[in-house]
C-alpha cells in the first residue's frame, strides 16, 4: 500500500469511528458549585388575585438529549443582567417549542417556585414547532428586577419581590425540559 492510499484509509476510519461522538460545544456556565448561601420561605403574594404560573418541572441542568443551556455567570446582583442560551449542540436539526416555554423558578423552603404570575388575565403559551439548525436556538436576557422578569409583557407580574437565593430558568420547550442556576443577591448580601 503506498503512503497516499493508507493515509486516505486511515483518515476515513478515524472519521468515521468519531462521527458518533462528535458534538457541537457549549461556552457558558451551568450551575454554582456551592450550595445556596440562603433559602427564602415559601412565595406568599398579598395580592389574593395572584396566580402563580404552573411549574412545567424542574429540568436536566446544562444538557439534555440534543440541547445545553447555558447562563453567563453564576451569581448576580439584583438590577444585574442575566444572558441565557439554549443551543442546539447535534449536527442535525432539530426541534423546539416556542421561545416562551420556561419558567423562572426560586428554591425556597416549599421547592421550587416559579417567581411570576399573572393577576388578571392568562399566560397562553402558542404550541408551535419551531426547527433549528445546529448552533444558537434562542437567546434570553433579562434584568434581574421585578419588572425585569416579565419584559413586555403586560399581563405577568412578581409576587412578593425577587428575594436572594437561588433561582433555576427550565426552558420546556424541548422533548427534555433543560435548566440553568444562579444566584441572586440583594444589596444587603455579600457575593
Amino acid at each position: 500500500m503506498n503512503r497516499r492510499q493508507y493515509l486516505a484509509s486511515a483518515t476515513g476510519i478515524t472519521i468515521a469511528s468519531l462521527s458518533g461522538c462528535l458534538q457541537i460545544l457549549a461556552s457558558g456556565e451551568i450551575s454554582p458549585s456551592r450550595e445556596p448561601e440562603s433559602v427564602p420561605s415559601s412565595l406568599d403574594c398579598d395580592d389574593n388575585n395572584f396566580d402563580r404560573l404552573s411549574n412545567r418541572g424542574t429540568g436536566e441542568v446544562g444538557d439534555a438529549g440534543s440541547f445545553s443551556l447555558r447562563v453567563n455567570d453564576t451569581s448576580f446582583r439584583y438590577g444585574d443582567t442575566v444572558e441565557i442560551t439554549l443551543r442546539n449542540t447535534s449536527f442535525t436539526s432539530e426541534y423546539t417549542a416556542t421561545r416562551d416555554h420556561y419558567n423562572i423558578l426560586v428554591h425556597t423552603d416549599a421547592g421550587w417556585e416559579e417567581a411570576r404570575g399573572v393577576i388578571e388575565g392568562n399566560m397562553d403559551y402558542i404550541d408551535v414547532e419551531r426547527r433549528h439548525r445546529p448552533g444558537t436556538v434562542y437567546e434570553w436576557t433579562f434584568e434581574l428586577t421585578d419588572s425585569g422578569l416579565v419584559g413586555d409583557n403586560d399581563v405577568l407580574t412578581v409576587c412578593p419581590s425577587l428575594p436572594s437565593g437561588r433561582y433555576r430558568f427550565v426552558y420546556f420547550g424541548t422533548t427534555e425540559p433543560i435548566a440553568v442556576e444562579f444566584d441572586l443577591y440583594r444589596d444587603d448580601q455579600d457575593i
